[in-house]
């Protein structure tokens, strides 16, 4: 049980901040290039991730507070802020956040399979499901393997190794680079049949 808690925060950890926006380095951020306040807020949600992936969680907190000042209507600035009380330990302050991020995009892939993930880190493996199957539901979301991954990991974690072997088979015809997941079937179908 313990591999899987720490499988699927590794996971969560690794994926949530190319997710967030998809830019390539959070370490040098573009310059917005002019005052427009939405492009000031994910410069200053890009530039507090930088700052908290590298330790500083003083100005990352300052980037992402003035970033949510900026932008109040964006849902990744709320992911971000999110992501960033879930790293400090503030996890009901970091639930918020999440909720806020879904209710201003509802259909919005990407925050889905991020809160999935805090969900599931917190052991609440039906509420992060849903969340996987409203990431899935996203036509215009790209990662639906990472999501149907996630699933899979979490309800391994929540001893569910059918539904596990389900969502990672999902996993590979979604997303053929998941293949090596095969390896993770194999085994939970020899231990189903022991």
């Amino acid at each position: 049980m313990q591999r899987y808690v720490k499988a699927i925060k590794l996971v969560c950890l690794l994926i949530v901040s190319p997710l967030l926006f998809g830019c390539s380095s959070l370490m040098q951020p573009s310059v917005p290039t002019d005052n427009n306040n939405e492009q000031a807020a994910k410069y200053n949600t890009q530039l507090g991730l930088a700052y908290l992936k590298r330790g500083d969680v003083e100005r990352a907190k300052l980037k992402l507070t003035k970033a949510l000042a900026q932008g109040p209507d964006l849902p990744e600035v709320y992911t971000a802020m999110a992501y960033f009380q879930t790293v400090t330990g503030n996890l009901d302050t970091a639930e918020g956040y999440y909720q806020k991020a879904v209710l201003l995009d509802p259909i919005k892939g990407e925050t889905h399979n991020i809160y999935g993930g805090f969900l599931c880190m917190e052991s609440r493996y039906q509420e992060a499901e849903q969340e996987y199957l409203k990431a899935i539901s996203d036509p215009d979301y790209a990662a639906i393997g990472q999501a149907y991954e996630n699933a899979g990991w979490c309800a391994l974690a929540a001893k569910h190794q059918s539904k596990a072997v389900y969502y990672f088979d999902l996993a590979i015809k979604n997303d053929p680079k998941r293949a090596p997941l095969q390896k993770e079937i194999q085994r939970l179908r020899t231990t189903e049949l022991l």
